[in-house]
């Protein structure tokens, strides 16, 4: 695939949804009151103050008591001074032993606070990481055009590839014998008037038990994870097509293949939407966008031959209630709903059939 294609990475920041900004900051209160928990947890100031308390109080009726022991004493009551002394010595020994005691038990539990402090932090920490990391998966986004561009890019290199696979050159191929498109705007993506280029259809690719990423840009269009890409060769005694799946994150193809046939073979060419299509397309939008993928029908690309063989794609999901066509770009591409559409291609291999199958030239339109 092409070397300026945006690599794998950023190409998948495009279909993410980055996180909730509430996680962050529910992350960051966490971790704001968690070291606040660390610092009081860590501040013996007040635990300082209290064994002083306890201690003089203790020291203060001691002191009390030894004055009692004085006036019995000089009252000559001897009764009371055996008790006073006694509880002059147990208010003197607690006055030490008990704040020793009550400062060992809050550095017990300041060091449980200050533990679960950490964790906390740690929790935090984490969840900022991991925001952090689902961040970097979806932002910064690239741009609509940068993605246009490397689908640009990856178009060109299946269309050369699609040429190679089928041993044609640029002289071979032949356009219809008009002047050009009706409109010559009306080009869906990637296809042009220049008849030494292959036709191109594209759109969502089907996959059995795989859901394609999409997301819509800030231009309205849906872009996807993964195409079906048809290459579609006129040249002037057949029709040849190629057609691949791309994985639009890497650029790898898959499911190659290729099928030739005469225009005699060819039964129809056309385009179409289906409602009911039996095996839908699993999109899986970005979380925020949800909305803008209400159940539609498909459109189709259908190259129908005799024996019943269709090659057919699906080029795009429309709203069933929303079928108007647009024009969006500087080269004035046709879009129907967010989606291209490939009418002029179906319009100019339908006017080949009519030449090859008639005999005959087709119309030549005024520009």
């Amino acid at each position: 695939m092409s070397r300026s294609r945006l690599p794998e990475s950023e190409v998948r920041k495009y279909f993410i949804d980055p996180p909730d900004p509430a996680i962050l900051l529910a992350a960051q209160k966490q971790l704001a009151e968690a070291n606040t928990a660390l610092v009081k947890a860590g501040d013996t100031s007040a635990v300082s103050a209290e064994c002083r308390r306890m201690r003089l109080r203790r020291l203060i009726a001691a002191g009390l008591c030894l004055i009692l022991l004085c006036v019995s004493v000089i009252k000559d009551e001897d009764w009371l001074g055996y008790p006073l002394v006694f509880t002059v010595l147990v208010l003197v020994v607690k006055a030490f032993t008990r704040p020793r005691a009550y400062a060992k038990g809050a550095e017990e539990w300041a060091k449980g606070r200050a533990a679960a402090a950490k964790k906390e932090i740690q929790k935090a920490q984490a969840a900022m990481r991991e925001y952090q990391r689902l961040y970097d998966l979806a932002e910064p986004k690239p741009s609509d055009d940068m993605m246009d561009q490397t689908l640009a890019g990856d178009i060109a290199a299946i269309r050369k590839r699609a040429m190679r696979s089928l041993f044609l050159s640029p002289g071979d191929l032949v356009r219809p014998s008009y002047s050009g498109s009706p409109d010559k705007t009306d080009w869906s993506p990637y296809n042009s008037s220049d008849s030494q280029e292959p036709f191109v259809v594209y759109g969502p690719a089907f996959g059995e038990g795989l859901k394609v990423l999409s997301a819509v840009g800030k231009d309205g269009r849906r872009r996807y994870g993964r195409y079906s890409v048809m290459v579609i060769c006129t040249t002037r005694y057949h029709i040849a097509v190629y057609r691949c799946v791309l994985d639009f994150f890497t650029g790898q193809l898959n499911n190659e293949s290729t099928m030739e046939m005469h225009y005699q073979d060819v039964v129809t060419v056309r385009t179409h939407s289906d409602p009911d299509p039996g095996r839908s397309i699993e999109i899986e939008p970005r979380e925020s966008q949800r909305h803008l993928f209400p159940p539609g029908t498909e459109r189709c690309f259908e190259l129908i031959v005799s024996g019943g063989v269709r090659l057919r794609i699906v080029t795009g999901l429309t709203h069933r209630e929303t079928t108007k066509f647009r024009k969006s770009g500087k080269d004035g591409v046709v879009y129907q709903g967010s989606d291209p559409d490939f009418q002029a291609v179906a319009d100019a291999v339908r006017m080949m059939l009519r030449e090859k199958k008639g005999g005959v030239e087709g119309p030549s339109f005024l520009a």
